[in-house]
């Protein structure tokens, strides 16, 4: 018993596992009638006791493969539930379980009866002649027999209780995410945390709002994990977030994360204005102006037409004009698209603007004869100067 009680040391259950010997049984049970009448009384939840008296006789090879298991009627399922263990396990407990009906003596398990308690009681198949004799001694006990027995008794504790592995709880997780958001907008939310044991862990958080994100993972230890949520009524949430190793041991609640979600509109689309062509390799200076209706300050995000973008630039107080130049490096047409983003992170729809980069500057060649006429006409002398800018054109 002492043996059995260190292996099952090394492991955690989800309920209470008790290794109990008894004085008084030959004298009439005394020490378990005691032990039964005080658990009654102060309320114990004993789901079942496994009674291990006269388990380690066994000369012949059958008594050796071959259990009983006595019990009385309200402890029907206690035996059909060890027969069963022994079924899964009998790789290991090479046993043949027998129903031995009511017991033929007296034993400890009968003052667990009396109080109500289910109960059974392992006893060898072939009882010891040399039972309450000077010669019961260790000459005549066959340890690989009560060793199969032990293992059966073993494992019906094992699945009573919930066996796990023995571990330490992961520590609180930490959480980072957005404290600021608007209705329906998805956000993002990362927790974290370590397992003592580096086992792997399973994470929970807590929206606030009545809903969870139920139990992600399992991820390694110290790998984080990306939570996402969007709220559909304005108000402060309280985010919280718990992990769990992969035995089942969970770890404390995260630091609370206070989400304030409110109803927010979106910014208008940007009007650019600026110079609608030029020449490659030139800068330009373009206006970006957009209002929000909450009167957010903004981000603006501009796409050249020319595979660059300006990534998110500001902030600009809401309708204050945004000037920003970009050099286009080869001819062409393109078309500059802008978006704005308020504070809260609600993006505004696209703006747009079209520019045209032709190689050269474009000529007007009408107007370009009327410009030499009038040139000659008042300047007669000026031909060196004329033909020196014809030279330039």
């Amino acid at each position: 018993m002492l043996i059995a009680a260190l292996v099952m040391s090394q492991y955690q259950f989800d309920h209470t596992v008790k290794f109990v010997t008894f004085s008084g049984e030959e004298e009439g049970l005394l020490g378990s009638e005691v032990y039964a009448q005080e658990a009654k009384q102060q309320g114990w939840d004993i789901i079942g006791v496994l009674n291990c008296d006269m388990i380690s006789y066994a000369v012949t090879s059958n008594d050796g493969n071959n259990l009983l298991v006595y019990v009385n009627t309200a402890s029907e399922w206690l035996y059909t539930y060890t027969f069963n263990v022994n079924t899964e396990y009998v790789g290991y407990t090479q046993l043949i379980v027998h129903h031995g009906g009511s017991p033929p003596g007296g034993s400890d398990h009968e003052s667990f009866w009396a109080q109500g308690y289910d109960a059974i009681f392992y006893f060898e198949y072939t009882e010891t002649p040399y039972y309450h004799t000077a010669q019961d001694t260790m000459a005549h006990i066959n340890a690989s027999y009560a060793v199969k027995n032990i293992r059966l008794a073993i494992a019906t504790l094992a699945e009573l209780a919930i066996a796990s592995y023995k571990s330490n709880p992961p520590a609180a997780p930490t959480l980072t995410g957005p404290t600021y958001g608007v209705i329906n907008v998805e956000y993002s939310y990362t927790v974290m945390t370590t397992d003592p044991d580096g086992d792997s862990v399973y994470y929970f958080i807590d929206w606030g709002d009545g809903t969870n994100s139920g139990w992600l993972g399992p991820y390694s230890s110290g790998q984080p994990e990306v939570g996402k949520k969007a709220w559909s009524a304005p108000g402060t949430y309280s985010v919280r977030a718990k992990a769990k190793d992969i035995n089942g041991v969970t770890g404390a609640w995260s630091t609370t994360l206070l989400v304030t979600i409110v109803v927010d509109q979106a910014p208008s689309t940007p009007i650019i204005s600026g110079p609608d062509q030029g020449k490659p390799g030139v800068p330009y200076l373009f206006i970006f102006t957009s209002t929000d209706p909450d009167g957010d300050a903004l981000m603006y995000y501009i796409e050249w037409g020319d595979n660059t973008s300006s990534g998110w630039i500001g902030p600009y107080s809401s309708e204050s004009p945004a000037a920003i130049t970009h050099t286009w490096n080869s001819k062409g047409t393109f078309t500059i698209r802008a978006k704005a983003m308020d504070s809260i992170g609600v993006e505004s729809d696209w703006g747009t603007f079209q520019v045209k980069m032709p190689n050269s500057l474009v000529l007007d060649h009408g107007r370009l004869s009327i410009f030499l006429e009038q040139f000659i006409e008042r300047h007669p002398n000026a031909f060196p100067v004329l033909r020196h800018l014809l030279g330039l054109l």
